[in-house]
């Protein structure tokens, strides 16, 4: 359980230099050990490193989680140009897709955030596998940061007995909720998943794989979702990789 301590600083953000079976492995060795209170993995994008940079609560989050992973490709290329290169992307979507569809045999699953309709398509897929989804919960964003109303939802998820809880509340807020109520939680492990419960239940389609390896998921996301998405990527994003680059390639000069 010490994936963590190879790490490599990217956009200010330590990764672990992980492949995405030994995240697996990770994940079900955290499973079968029932630790307490319960691992916590960030699968951590170029959106989250230009959170992080505005927000130190976020950044603290990332730090403090016991497993970051490189859920993207910008990563591996500004780790790349540091010299200090990482194995391979591990997608957040391809743990939860592995996740869902038994990766785990028996692992009883808990789904936070999205719909109602997403939920239950996920609990259909599930079905003709060898996990299972004990619960959802569609709490509100009020009902999930008012002190006085979560209580409620951290004991209908402890109350299935989950092993493993998918918060897909998006950045930065899933990462947030899970460092703020890790030691409340009753499962082994929490992961940030963002929208990859709406790739399995179809709402939302995955990009062509060559598109993802050459580094271009993010304009396939963006076509689909122009409105929410287009500040996220092009002023946010894509600026923020090219300030890295450039001082990267800066440093390496001097």
């Amino acid at each position: 359980m010490t994936l963590n301590e190879r790490r490599v600083m990217v956009g200010g953000i330590a990764i672990a230099r992980v492949t995405e079976d030994q995240v697996r492995r990770w994940i079900a060795t955290a499973i079968r050990e029932l630790p307490r209170p319960g691992r916590r993995v960030s699968t951590v994008n170029l959106d989250f490193l230009v959170l992080a940079g505005r927000d130190p609560a976020f950044r603290g989050a990332l730090e403090s989680a016991d497993l970051a992973v490189a859920d993207g490709r910008p990563l591996l290329w500004l780790a790349r140009m540091r010299g200090k290169r990482l194995p391979e992307r591990v997608a957040g979507a391809d743990v939860t897709q592995w996740l869902v569809d038994g990766g785990v045999p028996g692992a009883r699953i808990f789904l936070l955030g999205t719909t109602d309709e997403v939920c239950r398509a996920v609990v259909a897929r599930a079905a003709s596998g060898r996990a299972e989804i004990v619960g959802w919960s569609t709490a509100s964003r009020k009902a999930l940061d008012d002190p006085s109303q979560v209580s409620d939802v951290i004991r209908e998820i402890n109350a299935s007995r989950p092993d493993v809880l998918l918060t897909a509340l998006g950045a930065p807020r899933q990462d947030l909720w899970m460092a703020a109520h890790a030691d409340e939680l009753d499962v082994s492990v929490m992961i940030g998943v963002g929208g990859s419960l709406d790739l399995l239940a179809g709402r939302l389609r995955r990009a062509p794989s060559w598109l993802r390896r050459i580094g271009l998921e993010w304009a396939f996301r963006m076509l689909q979702e122009p409105r929410r998405l287009w500040r996220r990527y092009l002023v946010d994003d894509l600026p923020f990789l090219a300030r890295e680059m450039v001082a990267t390639m800066a440093r390496r000069r001097r």
